[in-house]
């Protein structure tokens, strides 16, 4: 009777000696069944793979937090919400750097020629390199349009540190300047979505503020909202207020907040000019505007005949 052949146990997986035919050879001690080692090697590769597809993805998604030198990253690449800088809140900030290192990465996005450029976390940096620094903790992110990146650096400081009013106004004008938005008004709508419509109506008196001033004013984000919006108010009612501030700040050129924005403050308690009054007619056609040592005289009746006839009438006195 012929002998039947049994299957090796190493393909069922048993740990017992295989044998085949007549004949059995034992495997050495440890040794891996070769389904179960190239299965191994196969879940292994695969795990790997699916590490580094994960890696790739949270890198180009922008949820990877890399470590890229900090003198790399150019902060002038938006221009900025933040206009100025507390110094406790700045010195606070640098003795929890040099104690617990960075806790929160800043957003940068890549330039084509190298280096970064900064989206948010202008503190952080700024705090970075006081305290001597060489890198920094940072989210690369991909947005698809500057608006986009505008919109990232807005809800970070939003949510983080309070911004005046004044501040989000440059940022808004600012941004409809540079043509990413039609108007300052739809730079705030699209900026500040989540701001209620009282706060953007208030951003908007601030816009305004910005247009007539901005120039001038040394330290703008100093002005408190109620100061902001009796000064829009003022403006709006006194023609000639805008030019009045403007020369009395460039002459005074204050050198602090406080010294500005009592300037401003008084000015507000200054009586507006009263518009001033046409000259009396004192003929048809003719009006006269006399003052000390001057006297003038205006309207289509003035004629090179009148003042033939008035240079006469003088002369004869």
């Amino acid at each position: 009777m012929a002998k039947r052949k049994r299957l090796s146990p190493a393909l069922l997986g048993s740990t017992e000696p295989a044998l085949t035919g007549d004949t059995g050879s034992q495997s050495g001690p440890g040794s891996r069944p070769p389904i179960a080692q190239v299965a191994g090697e196969a879940a292994e590769q695969s795990a790997f793979a699916e590490v580094a597809r994960t890696l790739t993805e949270a890198r180009e998604d922008g949820r990877l937090i890399q470590r890229v030198p900090l003198e790399a990253v150019e902060t002038g690449h938006l221009v900025r919400d933040r206009m100025a800088f507390d110094d406790d809140d700045m010195a606070a900030l640098r003795a929890s750097l040099e104690a617990r290192g960075q806790q929160v990465p800043i957003e940068v996005v890549t330039f084509e020629t190298g280096g970064y450029g900064l989206i948010s976390g202008l503190r952080r940096v700024m705090a970075l390199r006081q305290i001597g620094a060489s890198e920094v903790l940072a989210l690369v992110r991909t947005p698809a349009s500057s608006a986009e990146a505008y919109l990232a650096m807005v809800e970070e400081n939003e949510i983080r540190a309070g911004i005046s009013f004044y501040e989000r106004a440059h940022l808004a004008a600012e941004a409809a300047r540079l043509g990413l938005y039609a108007s300052p008004q739809a730079a705030i709508a699209a900026l500040f979505p989540r701001a209620s419509a009282p706060k953007r109506s208030k951003i908007g008196s601030f816009v305004t503020l910005h247009g007539a001033l901005g120039d001038v004013l040394r330290f703008p984000a100093g002005i408190p909202e109620r100061l902001g919006l009796a000064l829009v108010k003022a403006l709006g009612s006194d023609p000639g207020l805008a030019d009045r501030l403007r020369a009395d700040l460039i002459d005074a050129a204050p050198t602090d907040a406080e010294a500005e924005r009592t300037m401003l403050e008084a000015a507000l308690r200054k009586p507006s000019a009263a518009p001033r009054q046409s000259p009396p007619e004192v003929a048809p056609g003719i009006r006269l505007d006399g003052r000390k040592g001057k006297v003038v005289l205006s309207g289509p009746r003035v004629t090179e005949a009148l003042q033939r006839d008035l240079v006469a009438w003088l002369a004869a006195r």
